[in-house]
């Protein structure tokens, strides 16, 4: 039997978390219908970057603190949500 210990989990799930929001960002799902079709054109694919983009985290435990730590690393403006506020965790991290 296998076991999944929970302090490597949240790593996995915000690193899915980022990836899925690169597979928005990027478009991916069209370029994937294009490939299918056997279109290779770039033709109306807009490329964005998240660059200095705002996104919103909503809880800022394990998980959320993960992906907040990834996310800054791309330069982006992050604002956290959390129901109960940290605010020496805010701080630290720099988040709104």
């Amino acid at each position: 039997m296998s076991y999944v210990y929970q302090s490597t989990l949240h790593h996995a799930v915000a690193e899915l978390a980022v990836a899925l929001m690169f597979t928005l960002d990027r478009k991916f799902y069209k370029v994937y219908n294009r490939i299918r079709n056997n279109n290779f054109s770039i033709h109306g694919l807009i490329r964005s970057d998240m660059y200095r983009k705002t996104t919103v985290v909503i809880g800022t435990g394990n998980i959320g603190r993960t992906i907040i730590q990834i996310l800054k690393i791309f330069g982006m403006r992050i604002v956290a949500y959390e129901p109960v506020p940290k605010e020496p965790l805010s701080k630290e991290m720099g988040f709104q």
